[in-house]
């Protein structure tokens, strides 16, 4: 590894594994770095990357190589003020906690979650934090990825009410509290074997995002 990082360059590695970041502009400069030490995955039209627990394991290997430290151990943070060492360090008490790296909020048409194990009967408009491992015994034909939050209890109700024969398990696509890298490996995970269908906004942010989406038939 030939490669060198300055100092501006090193700071926005570090910010992005102690800020647990999901979601960073992809920069001309990451390109050799990453093809030594493979992290993130690149969207569609290669302007950002998602990343996840092991590309903040692997940017932390990439900085202990190249400058000779360990984030979060030979060098300290520095910061005079509470609430953003608490951000820095993604406290889950001052900082503000997250649903977890590995939750999936989900939903079903039907109100039938088809697991493995049993079908399970859900409320009306229930939506249900599940544990992505838990959540690849499913056995839904199809994913249907959704882009709204505020939409997901309101679905079974809507255009899809009169396809008695669709029932896809919903997925929400994430946010800064759910993760979108969560969702995102998830439906490459599952891409194989199911089909892939997306319900976002007909607008350009709703496009860019649809064309994102992994095999989406």
């Amino acid at each position: 590894m030939t490669e060198r990082i300055n100092q501006q360059q090193s700071h926005v590695l570090e910010s992005i594994v102690l800020e647990k970041k999901e979601k960073v502009a992809f920069k001309s400069w990451m390109q050799p770095i990453r093809n030594a030490y493979p992290f993130g995955q690149l969207t569609f039209d290669e302007k950002y990357l998602l990343l996840t627990e092991s590309d903040y394991e692997m940017i932390a290997e990439l900085l202990k190589d190249l400058l000779g430290y360990a984030i979060n151990s030979n060098r300290p943070l520095t910061v005079t003020n509470r609430l953003e060492a608490a951000s820095l360090t993604n406290n889950e008490k001052a900082g503000g906690a997250k649903a977890g790296n590995d939750w999936l909020l989900v939903s079903t048409l039907s109100g039938v979650l088809r697991l493995n194990e049993g079908d399970y009967s859900l409320p009306s408009g229930c939506l249900l934090v599940m544990d992505r491992e838990k959540l690849t015994s499913h056995c839904h034909a199809i994913i249907l990825i959704v882009e709204n939050k505020a939409v997901l209890p309101h679905l079974s109700s809507s255009i899809f009410s009169g396809m008695a024969d669709y029932d896809p398990l919903i997925i929400y696509r994430g946010d800064p509290y759910f993760s979108v890298a969560a969702a995102n490996d998830f439906v490459i995970d599952q891409q194989e074997q199911c089909q892939i269908h997306t319900f976002f906004d007909s607008d350009p942010k709703g496009l860019s995002m649809a064309l994102a989406t992994p095999a989406v038939s």
